[in-house]
This record gives structure tokens, sequence and C-alpha cells, in this order.
């Protein structure tokens, strides 16, 4: 955070993410309480997250190769005005605007770790990734719930309007910030890795986007809106516990085969090898320029 821009470019995409996490939601309360339909307000919401989903990643490749500073404006017009379009327009012309506002929604998240790699070492960079996730845990805790509060009392207009602020304010301050910008360069190529890594977000995005409709929709069809808010915090929190409480940590990838390195231990052995080997920790260095086949620890 110390890095000259960085605690500006941070806070703002994360404000800018809060709201993003609370536009689902958002929406769904403001056309329920407008049609009295769930199915209306569902497929106003599914539109949203589908646009999303698509266009989304078009979105972020644009920003890459032309710049953040002049796809970032764009974006902030196109949303407003879909937003707007959806606080002041009938249903069925709300879904196509909540459809358009899903297309606009820029990756915050994506952009703002853009900047962290641009503006420091690779050393310095698991930091800055896990002040990323804490961002992004923290807006989808605060989001859902900020947003199911406001719609439970009856404010379901103040929830969208509150949600669009965020994100265009956000975007908008981020685009001006132009001296942390990284520089325009050509989108890479989609490798298999990232294509699992991609069905598997996918994954936990359905299930995060299922979550909320039908808790919302469960309690209200009850008679008791208000119990959406505690409920969807408790399920937040109850996440994070597993997730915080598992070691991913392991041990050292041992080498493919026994020809590549010895096996490494947290102790390395003592000096006393068919090779002279230093006992510093680093990778063995051997006298002679061929190693036996088969290595033989004498201790």
């Amino acid at each position: 955070m110390r890095a000259p821009g960085a605690a500006a470019f941070f806070c703002t995409a994360a404000a800018g993410r809060v709201g993003i996490a609370m536009t689902g939601l958002g929406l769904l309360w403001l056309l329920h309480a407008r049609t009295g339909s769930y199915g209306t307000a569902g497929l106003a919401t599914g539109a949203f997250a589908l646009a999303e989903a698509v266009l989304g990643p078009q979105l972020a490749r644009l920003a890459d190769r032309f710049g953040q500073t002049r796809v970032l404006p764009f974006s902030v017009a196109a949303h407003g005005l879909a937003i707007a379009g959806v606080l002041w327009s009938p249903a069925p012309a709300a879904i196509a605007f909540a459809c358009c506002a899903g297309a606009a929604v820029p990756q915050l998240g994506a952009l703002s770790a853009v900047r962290w790699a641009h503006l420091l070492r690779a050393a310095d960079l698991p930091t800055a990734f896990s002040l990323e996730s804490l961002a992004n845990a923290g807006a989808f805790f605060l989001g859902p719930v900020l947003v199911t509060a406001l719609g439970a009392a009856g404010c379901v207009s103040v929830a969208s309007a509150l949600a669009a602020a965020l994100i265009v304010g956000g975007r908008a301050a981020l685009a001006a910030q132009r001296r942390t910008a990284p520089p325009p360069a050509r989108p890479g190529s989609l490798r298999p890795r990232f294509l699992r890594i991609t069905l598997l977000n996918l994954a936990v995005g359905l299930y995060f986007g299922t979550m909320g409709v039908s808790v919302s929709a469960f309690v209200t069809e009850n008679g008791v809106p208000g119990a959406a808010t505690p409920i969807v915090a408790a399920g937040s929190v109850a996440g994070w516990f597993p997730a915080g409480s598992t070691d991913c940590g392991g041990t050292a990838p041992r080498p493919a085969s026994s020809s590549s390195s010895p096996r490494r231990t947290s102790r390395p052995p003592r000096c006393c090898s068919p090779w002279r080997r230093r006992c510093s920790g680093s990778a063995p260095r051997w006298s002679s320029p061929r190693p036996p086949s088969r290595p033989r620890w004498s201790c």
C-alpha cells in the first residue's frame, strides 16, 4: 500500500466491487416490488449475470489492448444509462436494460490486479493479491447484506441506485488515475489450465447467484422478509471458517524422477553423500559432470 498511487486505486476498486455485489439482488428486489413476480425479477437478474459472464471478459480484453483509461469512461456511461433505464422503465424494457447493465460491468478486481502487477516486483505480488482477495471477500459479504437490508425495509430503488453509484463512482475514479494505469498490451491466448479455472469459477458463481435469490424468495413468500439479512450474513460468515482453517501450504513437490534431483526434506542431509554437496538447502552441486544413476546416502 506504500507504493505511489496504490492506496487510491485499491480503495476505489474495492468500493466499486461492493456495488457489483449489490446489483444482482438489488435488481431482484426492485423488479419483484414493481411486478410482484419472482419470474420477471429472476429473468432480469439472470440476464444481467449472463451478459456480465459473456461480455465481461471481452471488456477486460479491450481494457488490456487499448488501456484502462480509454475503455473505462465508455463503460461508466453505458452502465449508468442502463441502470437508469431499469429504474424508470416498465418490466419488459427493464429486463433489456438489465442485460445491457451486465454487459457494461467492468471487472474491477482484474483491473486492480493488473495495476498491482504493473507497480510491484514479483516478490511483492503475493501480498498484494492477498489484499485483493480480502477485498473481494469483504465486498461479497457486505454487498448482499446491505442490499437485503434495504430491500426488506422497502427501499428497493435506493438499493439499486446505491449499487450503481458505487460502481460508476469507483470506475470513474479508477479511470482518472492515469499514473498507476498499465500501458496497453496485446491480450494473451487462452490456455487449457485457464479454461479449467474458468469452469470452477462458473460453478462457484452459480452457487452464489442462486443462493441469494432463493433465500430472498423463500423468506418473502413466508411473510418474514426481514429474516433474509441475518440468513445471508450467516451464510457468508460460515463459509469463511472452513476456508480460513484449510492448510493449503503442503510440502515441496517431489521431483518427477529420481534422476532429476535427490529427495528434499525439511532438514538437508549432512555432507556424507558419494557426491560432494554444500549443506545450505540449495540445489545440489555435483563434483563430477555426471552423477551416478542411483545415489546412496551413507548417513
